[in-house]
């Protein structure tokens, strides 16, 4: 349409080999600047060309794994390469940039297809600084790391914060510092913005000191399990599966805050779903009782599922289950956790 013509993930169709044993196809790093040759020649650098806005084009990698291969079990793989593939893309595009309007990033944070360059445990903010790198030399402006790592941690605060608010701890006037902080992050006031999140770290933690908590480990015997199916190989989900918690502690549970998990074994056998569900007073409901949803994959192992347990989501009732199971599938070994703030 003459508007905005951009490449997308680049193509994948190398086969499942030794190297690549966990993915049905990839890309290699030569394979990703191939796939963006074609946009440069016909696009980019044409004399010809009728697009009005030219878009360039990068991303740090691929794994689709983290969505079970948008719940159809195929899984793509492009390599990160500590972080050479997304400096390539970038150094590929930036070649051309007299030519291009903008640059496009795949992505932002689309964890569950493996191409993220927000900050990560596993690759932490390298994505993010190469970023800053490419995108001003794109610009042709310095680049300025000076807050590249306040905004980060802001919104650990920001979190902190929330977790004590939630335990009813009056923390407003830490908010309001965190509010400044963000508006002088936004205005480039990054040495005035640190000294202030530093300020309300501290008052953070002082806060947390006077929090005191207890710890809950539940086991099978512990709750109150109800199965049409119990045998030595554990319980089978599609003939009814529900675990009910002690009254006293589910009271406790809906007027405390806490952090809580439910972990038990599963027998991956065929390609099913085994669902978790809890009541739930949150809207809308059909979404949040929803605690957890594990596709089987058909190794014919057993295996283990650790399951976080969200105070907001989950509403602990008298007369109904606290957690149920459905779809197909056999568990056993299950064990729920609290600490409760």
């Amino acid at each position: 349409v003459g508007e905005i013509p951009t490449a997308w993930l680049p193509a994948r169709v190398r086969t499942r080999d030794q190297a690549h044993a966990e993915w049905d196809n990839y890309a290699t790093q030569d394979d990703v600047i191939e796939f963006m040759k074609p946009f440069r020649d016909s696009i980019w650098n044409s004399s010809k060309s009728d697009f009005t806005i030219k878009s360039g084009f990068t991303m740090p990698g691929m794994d689709n794994r983290g969505c079970a291969g948008w719940g159809r079990g195929h899984f793509f793989y492009i390599p990160r390469d500590n972080g050479e593939t997304y400096n390539n893309m970038w150094e590929f595009s930036l070649a051309s940039k007299d030519s291009l309007d903008m640059m496009f990033i795949a992505s932002w944070s689309d964890y569950t297809e493996g191409h993220e360059i927000e900050p990560t445990i596993e690759n932490g903010d390298r994505e993010l600084r190469n970023t800053l790198k490419y995108a001003a030399e794109f610009k042709d402006e310095p680049a300025d790391e000076h807050g590249i790592s306040l905004p980060l941690q802001l919104f650990d605060l920001r979190k902190q914060a929330e977790f004590l608010a939630a335990s009813s701890i009056e923390v407003s006037r830490i908010e309001s510092l965190l509010d400044e902080a963000a508006r002088l992050i936004s205005c480039e006031e990054y040495w005035k913005a640190a000294n202030i999140l530093n300020k309300a770290a501290q008052k953070l933690a002082s806060k947390q000191r006077n929090i005191a908590v207890k710890s809950v480990n539940l086991f099978e015997k512990e709750m109150r399990i109800s199965a049409k199916s119990d045998n030595k190989n554990g319980y089978d989900v599609a003939e009814g599966l529900s675990v009910s918690l002690p009254d006293e502690l589910s009271s406790v549970l809906n007027h405390k805050n806490y952090k809580g998990y439910i972990t038990f074994e599963y027998l991956d056998n065929g390609y099913d779903f085994i669902e978790v569900r809890s009541e739930t007073n949150r809207e809308p409901k059909n979404l949040f009782r929803t605690v957890a949803r594990i596709k089987t994959d058909g190794t014919g192992q057993w295996k283990k599922a650790r399951i976080e347990l969200y105070k907001a989501n989950i509403l602990y009732t008298d007369n109904k289950p606290s957690f149920r199971f459905l779809g197909k599938g056999v568990v056993r070994k299950i064990e729920i956790s609290y600490d409760i703030y």
